[in-house]
């Protein structure tokens, strides 16, 4: 968000979280096009979350602390990973300079 604005958002199937006892789900953001703040579709974000909805049965609201999942708040931060990446072939690739000797490259980001 920015103040009230959606920068990028996400849209989802309420029945994916029926699971009292969910994982941690990572998705991938959808620019918002009519804000105009995200330039590029890869750079809306993506976001680690953990849902899980549940029907109201009678007049007492369900207690989510009696599942395993949200006993323990979740870690601060995804563990630390390590990338490896070899690029074995690559095919119609456009030209990037004039000489096209461009080598194709892996870009990671956080």
């Amino acid at each position: 968000m920015d103040g009230d604005k959606p920068v990028s958002y996400w849209k989802g199937d309420a029945g994916d979280f029926e699971n009292p006892n969910p994982s941690i789900k990572w998705v991938e953001m959808i620019n918002d096009p009519t804000i105009g703040e995200i330039s590029k579709p890869h750079k809306a974000g993506i976001i680690a979350f953990k849902l899980s909805i549940k029907k109201r049965e009678g007049a007492d609201p369900y207690n989510f602390l009696t599942e395993k999942a949200w006993i323990n708040p979740p870690p601060p931060r995804p563990a630390v990973r390590s990338v490896r990446a070899y690029i074995f072939q690559c095919r119609d690739l456009p030209n990037a300079d004039d000489d096209s000797l461009s080598d194709p490259y892996v870009k990671i980001w956080s």
